[in-house]
């Protein structure tokens, strides 16, 4: 029987980027964001060259990023839950 948390990895797009490295295209600063992410702001939001593939991530809490930077996809918690709310996460870039 498959676990469901290995289910989700074995098939989700999360294992095919995780740990994927890239070059900053393009990048802007939120400052201003709903209010499940405003704990966050200001926050970067990049678009990321990976081996001619573009694709767009947010950065993770506290890292500020510039156009040319070298990046790197790690996992870190979508939202800030509550006690009894299950710990969400999503794909966030790092600086390498």
């Amino acid at each position: 029987m498959t676990k469901p948390a290995g289910y989700l990895r074995d098939r989700s797009e999360v294992a095919n980027w995780l740990g994927q490295q890239g070059q900053v295209l393009l990048v802007t600063t939120i400052r201003t964001s709903s209010p499940e992410l405003n704990y966050l702001t200001p926050y970067d939001y990049a678009v990321v060259d990976f081996a001619g593939q573009k694709k767009e991530f947010m950065a993770a809490a506290g890292e500020k990023l510039e156009v040319g930077d070298k990046v790197k996809l790690v996992l870190r918690k979508k939202f800030q839950p509550d006690a009894s709310s299950l710990i969400e996460y999503s794909l966030k870039l790092i600086k390498v």
